[in-house]
């Protein structure tokens, strides 16, 4: 869920209902709601609104996302793999190759055209706490580490290849509120663990241009907890809400 994710964190990709199909089963129910559609109003930006149904299979995995702009993204499951195709209208745009380690979790991944690949590291509670991307020649391009306090994400470090700090991210949260947007929620345990509560400040520091942004997150919830409505604030300005449903 760039992932990010990023103004998901910022804002994350929507499915449209003018692509559902009504014979599409409703996933079984578990522990946790699945994410069934996400509506994305841009305020200021003057990007059209996006709205996005999310579709699963028996097991509860995300299968496929489905844009209001026409674009979808598919994925097929194989035993240790996981192909993620993204399409814009009919046109495959790109392709990516999740491999799992013995955990269930993607401990590796490989874009097609020689394009970047990325090894992922865990915690012992499942959490991801290190990202590296190598480009075609294997040269390492970045690292990203990942600090947790709580169950919470609450700060980040992306390096370049020589090590220089690129930027930081420090998160805080509401711990009176749960997550109901985690990855499990849209059907992708295998990325991990993310946080436990509602992240309601994001402070993003770009270390070459000696540059921040803070984005503040105000949250409407349902009559089950979960969250509903989530408005998203840069540097104090409303920049977009989002509208979540479940099945």
């Amino acid at each position: 869920m760039k992932n990010a994710f990023n103004l998901l964190l910022t804002v994350s990709c929507v499915l449209a209902l003018s692509c559902s199909k009504d014979d599409d089963p409703d996933p079984p129910s578990g522990d946790v709601d699945l994410v069934k559609t996400q509506v994305i109003v841009f305020v200021q930006s003057g990007t059209p609104d996006l709205t996005v149904n999310y579709y699963y299979d028996d097991q509860r995995r995300l299968t496929r996302s489905l844009f209001s702009s026409g674009d979808s993204i598919t994925l097929e499951y194989l035993s240790s793999q996981i192909i993620e195709r993204s399409y814009r209208g009919s046109f495959l745009d790109s392709e990516v190759t999740y491999f799992l380690g013995t955990t269930g979790l993607v401990d590796s991944s490989a874009r097609s055209a020689g394009q970047l690949t990325t090894g992922v590291r865990y915690n012992g509670a499942g959490y991801r706490v290190e990202l590296r991307e190598y480009d075609g020649s294997n040269a390492l391009v970045s690292r990203h580490v990942h600090q947790y306090t709580g169950g919470n994400e609450v700060a980040s470090y992306s390096y370049d290849g020589n090590g220089n700090l690129d930027y930081s991210q420090t998160n805080t949260y509401d711990t009176g509120h749960q997550n109901s947007l985690s990855h499990a929620a849209q059907g992708q345990p295998y990325l991990g663990k993310s946080s436990a509560n509602v992240n309601t400040q994001v402070v993003r520091t770009d270390h070459i241009s000696s540059q921040s942004e803070t984005y503040l997150y105000e949250y409407d919830y349902d009559s089950g907890g979960r969250i509903a409505t989530v408005r998203t604030f840069i540097d104090v300005t409303l920049a977009a809400t989002q509208h979540f449903s479940y099945y």
